[in-house]
């Protein structure tokens, strides 16, 4: 069997996009320049290198524009977002995401391979796991109530739990609640609700211009029964604290 490729198997993977960044970075832009900068960052994704050649024609090809455009307007703001290295255009960021997605997909493929003993599955419902190199998911939960199963589907983009505490902790500094403590708080509610009703209880906290968010999420987690995350604002990046 020859040895797992985690870049072809990202390459299969959605691409990463965060919605505030990508708009407070593109505002000024026209709609065809936006446009052919997000075919461009598609275009990388789907290679294993995560790069596109610097070349004016295909460039010109994959952003759907004619080569006379490209190279009058929109080339010339779009090499804005990129660094050429050896004759390829790169996406730093994009890299990055790359980077991330493809130790996701590597730590999947060792734990069905039986590398990682000490991370069994969580949810007895599983009845296989995903292979990261196949075009379709050979696993689907039995249950989709089921908050452990439920967020493992988005385990190989987002690391939930760290979404969690990173976003939880930002959201309770803004309020005076130091780190640690805020660590300790967010520890506490996880254990006493599980993520998915913790990460709800933070949205809404902030959603609703909470002045008091220790006292009020340790109310509401009480009586709630969310076994499901806010995908919207989890997939796309939301800060608590942004009243969006």
């Amino acid at each position: 069997m020859s040895n797992f490729n985690a870049k072809r198997a990202r390459t299969k993977r959605p691409c990463p996009l965060w919605v505030d960044a990508f708009q407070r970075d593109t505002q000024h832009l026209a709609a065809d320049e936006v446009g052919a900068y997000m075919l461009i960052l598609m275009a990388m994704w789907v290679r294993e290198t995560c790069d596109f050649p610097d070349d004016d024609r295909r460039l010109a090809a994959v952003s759907r524009v004619s080569s006379r455009l490209w190279k009058s307007r929109i080339g010339s703001v779009i090499r804005e977002f990129l660094k050429v290295d050896g004759g390829m255009l790169v996406s730093r960021r994009l890299r990055k995401e790359a980077a991330y997605v493809e130790q996701q997909v590597a730590r999947q493929s060792n734990r069905k391979k039986g590398q990682n003993p000490d991370k069994p599955l969580k949810s007895k419902d599983t009845i296989a796991t995903v292979d990261p190199s196949a075009e379709q998911p050979t696993q689907q939960p039995n249950n989709p109530n089921n908050s452990d199963t439920y967020v493992s589907a988005f385990a190989d983009t987002v690391d939930f739990t760290k979404e969690v505490f990173d976003r939880g902790v930002a959201f309770l500094g803004k309020y005076g609640t130091p780190e640690p403590k805020a660590r300790t708080l967010i520890g506490m509610w996880r254990k006493q609700s599980g993520d998915a009703a913790t990460f709800n209880a933070l949205r809404d906290a902030s959603r609703m211009g909470v002045t008091e968010p220790v006292s009020w999420i340790t109310a509401a987690l009480k009586t709630n029964t969310s076994t499901k995350p806010d995908l919207d604002a989890l997939m796309n990046g939301v800060s608590f604290g942004g009243h969006k």
